[in-house]
């Protein structure tokens, strides 16, 4: 059965009322098969928050995560590997249960526009190409991290991938497939008008 998301951020919250802390490996068993949803998500909202994102390598960083998590959705790895220090990353409960107080009227919402629908594309062996779609984005953000803002709007339409993902919704799924294309040409069409410094030399060679 479907798990919505607002029933996830409730469950989210009862853990973090029992425990001090919520660790990242809990908030990734709570979306149990959709785990890449949030995979995805965090890292793409860290590099398109206006203050962390611009961070020296922050972004670089955030795009290679993307693109690692991407490769193990392609390949069909039902649960995504991440090392054990960013599984032990943990949040006080008093932080987490605020954190989930605020995203839980936007869950509601979520779950009110999206529903599952073209389930192939999230079982083998659609999924792979929906992992492919993923590493398509996640090498967008890999190119636009190197240069300031540039990493924002493939970040962004992870961001809607991630949201199909959890929501098994196909049909946005597919729309991202159409923007990715258009990101992609879009970025292409800005980086040959720029004038990149030699330090940028991917850039500048475009």
């Amino acid at each position: 059965a479907c798990v919505r998301l607002a029933e996830v951020i409730c469950v989210l919250r009862e853990q973090a009322e029992i425990d001090e802390n919520l660790s990242v490996q809990e908030v990734l068993d709570a979306f149990q098969a959709r785990v890449y949803g949030p995979l995805l998500m965090l890292p793409a909202v860290i590099a398109v928050f206006p203050v962390i994102g611009a961070l020296p390598g922050v972004s670089l960083a955030m795009a290679s995560i993307l693109t690692l998590g991407s490769l193990q959705l392609a390949i069909g790895l039902r649960k995504p590997w991440l090392p054990g220090v960013l599984r032990r990353v943990s949040f006080s409960s008093a932080r987490a249960q605020a954190v989930l107080n605020g995203l839980e009227p936007w869950a509601r919402r979520f779950d009110r526009v999206l529903r599952p629908r073209m389930r192939f594309l999230f079982s083998w062996p659609g999924i792979h190409l929906t992992g492919l779609l993923c590493v398509f984005v996640g090498l967008l953000t890999m190119i636009g991290a190197l240069a300031p803002g540039l990493i924002v709007p493939p970040a962004l339409l992870m961001i809607l991938i991630a949201f199909a993902l959890i929501a098994t919704d196909g049909w946005l799924l597919v729309a991202c497939a159409g923007l990715a294309a258009a990101t992609a040409m879009g970025g292409l069409w800005l980086v040959q008008r720029i004038d990149w410094p030699d330090w940028v030399p991917i850039l500048s060679a475009l």
